[in-house]
């Protein structure tokens, strides 16, 4: 009889090896998780007004992402080793998470309520859910703050790897939308039937939060000169019809070209090309900002007092992240404004690039304009990034 032949399995299930799993997976859950949105129409309640075959968002998928996320970095933290001593850094930073967490809390045993100037009314709320999605998710990274980092986990073949599978996840899932639209008419949330409004922001059917992603893969993507992937990126941009997105590609753009001066004829001939672009679709263009007029005035709203103390006001919120900041938790809000204009100057203009400070310069220029810090799964990413780079791991 023939001798049988066994193929020994091995799988080598070492801590590093779970970890990078754990790792990619964390990434894959984020990239994933809000296409519940256009898959089962969820919608924002603030705007389920316009007439769409939508509904709220389920507590279960609101709360759902923390226990996801939650139970991911559980693994890795199982698994890890720690230090006794952290950086003052971080000691400043949670003190500060602290220090919004009990304003948040006080405001709401005080006032009961919550003035919000993007849609003009007074929310009825002893807390402001969406400020605390970022200090909840800083304090379940709180453990990574001792963790011993592995360098073998956080290597640029990780973290590239990663970055492209999100990037063309984004890619594929707006294609779909695109399609979904011109031949079967199904409209995404952010649109107007019969307008010029037609906002495609993938299956996450957010304009605004996927334009911002898309501009960090974007970034990327110049850095790594792969034109490729960086054409159906900026066609992504165009499409989300968000003048936030629009600013920060005219941003990666200056970027380059104030690094390299061979850059500097491209992109000055890429910018003639969008206005070229804009112009012969001027019409659309001013159809679009009529009906955006709202959210431009919105912005413009600048009925509020600073204070040097807290509490002396309900908790305020305005569609400009950082004069939410300010208005609500001075006077610390002040210095921590202050180091970070210091550092995206730094960032921008002095640092060599990198694939945390695209991410870092990226957020921040849009909180100019929108609450980023507010959108999933971009906050949870910015302390993510903002960790490593604390713990001196660049990529």
């Amino acid at each position: 009889m023939p001798r049988s032949i066994s193929i020994p399995l091995k799988i080598n299930l070492t801590a590093e090896n779970i970890n990078t799993l754990l790792f990619k997976a964390l990434f894959l859950v984020i990239a994933f998780y809000n296409f519940h949105r256009y898959l089962f129409k969820y919608g924002s309640a603030d705007f389920l007004s316009e007439g769409k075959e939508y509904s709220p968002s389920p507590i279960q998928w609101q709360v759902g992402k923390y226990i996801i996320v939650a139970l991911i970095l559980g693994g890795i933290y199982l698994i890890g080793k720690y230090d006794r001593l952290v950086k003052k850094e971080f000691i400043y930073f949670y003190l500060l998470l602290t220090y919004l967490l009990f304003i948040n809390i006080a405001s709401g045993v005080i006032y009961k309520r919550v003035v919000n100037f993007t849609l003009g009314e007074v929310v009825i709320s002893s807390l402001n859910f969406d400020e605390l999605e970022y200090i909840v998710f800083g304090f379940i990274l709180l453990p990574m703050v001792f963790l011993q980092i592995n360098n073998k986990l956080f290597t640029q073949e990780n973290l590239k790897n990663v970055i492209n599978w999100f990037t063309w996840i984004s890619i594929l899932s707006n294609i779909i939308v695109i399609f979904n639209y011109f031949v079967f008419d199904i409209l995404p949330f952010h649109s107007f039937q019969g307008t010029a409004l037609i906002r495609f922001g993938g299956f996450w059917d957010d304009p605004n939060g996927f334009s911002i992603i898309n501009c960090f893969f974007l970034f990327n993507a110049f850095a790594q000169r792969n034109l490729k992937t960086a054409i159906p990126l900026i066609i992504n941009i165009i499409l989300a019809i968000s003048f936030t997105g629009y600013l920060l590609l005219f941003t990666i753009i200056g970027y380059f070209m104030f690094r390299n001066p061979k850059m500097l004829i491209l992109g000055i001939l890429f910018i003639l090309f969008l206005a070229g672009v804009a112009y012969a679709n001027i019409e659309t263009i001013q159809s679009i900002l009529e009906l955006k007029k709202g959210s431009l005035e919105a912005h413009a709203n600048t009925e509020f007092n600073f204070v040097l103390f807290p509490l002396l006001q309900p908790l305020i919120f305005h569609e400009t992240w950082y004069l939410s900041f300010n208005i609500n938790y001075a006077p610390f809000s002040y210095l921590a404004t202050s180091i970070i204009f210091i550092q995206l100057v730094k960032f921008f203009f002095i640092d060599s690039f990198t694939i945390q400070k695209s991410f870092f310069i990226i957020f921040f220029i849009a909180s100019f304009f929108l609450p980023v810090l507010y959108i999933f799964p971009l906050n949870f990413i910015l302390l993510f990034f903002g960790i490593l780079f604390l713990k001196n791991i660049e990529f």
